[in-house]
């Protein structure tokens, strides 16, 4: 009798208790392999551009290394910036619902913000407090998202979609443990926000 694993089940446990680990660890991988990939194809653009100039074989490693590293750091802040400017539609967005459902702008100009609360100014404050606060719990928000991916990736594999809320919150519990520990300790986890 043969016993078969589905695909999305070894993804799923991986996203489900490592996503704080994982999520960060990719989006630097990422970072360094475009980059890296960046530094041959430029070392082979200034081959064909300049047929007289001679690189060495070591040049080709040395330029794949040196925007490797470029690529890597690059990852972290574009990915940085995701978060940011998520935050910012996303506060933009409840302000302009808040403002539809109860009258927020309104409400609020009637007390101590007057007419600042019905400007622009004051929708411009609400977008970059949402994505000041998403920026801040950056690594909360990675320890959700991955918890309620790696738990639906395992629901779906092994059809017990019932267990799906149980599982992300299992995952939540358990990724906020080890990332308190493993922060506690004095561990910094790489391409992980500070």
């Amino acid at each position: 009798m043969e016993i078969g694993v589905h695909p999305f089940l070894p993804a799923g446990l991986v996203l489900l208790l490592l996503g704080w680990a994982a999520i960060p660890l990719a989006v630097r991988v990422v970072g360094w392999s475009l980059g890296a990939l960046v530094g041959v194809l430029l070392v082979d653009i200034a081959i064909l551009l300049l047929p007289d100039t001679r690189i060495p074989d070591w040049g080709y490693l040395l330029s794949a290394v040196v925007f490797a590293v470029v690529g890597g750091l690059a990852a972290r802040a574009f990915f940085g910036m995701v978060v940011f400017v998520s935050g910012v539609l996303i506060a933009l967005a409840l302000k302009v619902r808040l403002d539809e459902a109860v009258g927020l702008s309104e409400r609020l100009a009637n007390g101590r913000l007057g007419d600042f609360a019905e400007g622009p100014w004051f929708t411009l404050l609400a977008g970059l407090l949402g994505g000041v606060l998403l920026s801040l719990l950056q690594r909360y928000l990675v320890i959700v998202g991955s918890s309620l991916a790696g738990a639906a990736l395992i629901v779906g594999g092994v059809h017990l979609e019932e267990k799906w809320l149980t599982l992300a919150l299992i995952g939540m519990a358990v990724q906020t443990l080890c990332c308190t520990l493993w922060i506690g300790r004095g561990g910094k986890r790489r391409g992980a926000p500070d």
